[in-house]
């Protein structure tokens, strides 16, 4: 009998490897990369959580896009530049950078599909004629 890992499953790994480093005060960096790799396996499920939230613009753009920018600059200091870096607060801006990045382009991406879908119907509604 075999074990199965879904993403989730993967996600909540990474996640408490990282939150148990993070009890030990071992390693800023690599829990929030580990954080960063939490978000990305888990964000199907987090966006899942938060449902309509995803419908919400700020001019214009997705509330995810907003929170893509915000957890990407606020990541980029804290990890790559090491601009006072946070035990807690550092991991968990990483974690929705990854939750919010595939959230944004995860959307985009089904919004194209959607698009030629669309298309192709329309084609053949009117070359059916």
């Amino acid at each position: 009998m075999g074990v199965s890992l879904t993403s989730a499953g993967i996600g909540l790994v990474f996640a408490i490897i990282a939150g148990i480093r993070m009890w030990h005060k071992h390693g800023l960096k690599s829990n929030a990369w580990m954080m960063l790799f939490a978000g990305l396996f888990l964000s199907y499920t987090v966006v899942s959580w938060f449902g309509s939230l995803g419908g919400i613009s700020i001019l214009g753009a997705s509330i995810w896009f907003v929170v893509f920018l915000v957890c990407a600059t606020v990541s980029h200091l804290h990890v790559i530049k090491n601009k006072k870096s946070h035990v807690i607060a550092t991991p968990l801006f990483t974690f929705f950078l990854g939750v919010s990045l595939v959230a944004t382009f995860g959307g985009v991406q089904g919004m194209v599909g959607n698009m030629g879908t669309q298309v192709t119907s329309i084609v053949q509604k009117t070359g059916a004629r």
